[in-house]
């Protein structure tokens, strides 16, 4: 699982998160300043974590799936 710290350089500089008990295709990212998540290709919507979330110890990077990878499986 990731940090705290690389899991907030990593929303900074354009990068998504998700934690283990979410949906494998929700992500959280950020946009304009705004904290976002988003459930595959469904629209964003604004998100605003909780104190568990942000001390919740399941966090990670979140490396989403190519379509080419999903059809080799």
């Amino acid at each position: 699982m990731a940090q705290l710290g690389s899991l907030l350089s990593a929303l900074t500089q354009g990068g998504s998160v998700r934690r283990d008990e979410w949906e494998p295709v929700v992500r959280m990212f950020v946009h304009r300043e705004l904290l976002m998540c988003q459930s595959g290709d469904m629209d964003p919507w604004l998100h605003s974590l909780t104190w568990g979330e942000i001390a919740a110890s399941d966090w990670q990077l979140f490396h989403p799936v190519s379509v080419i990878d999903q059809k080799e499986k």
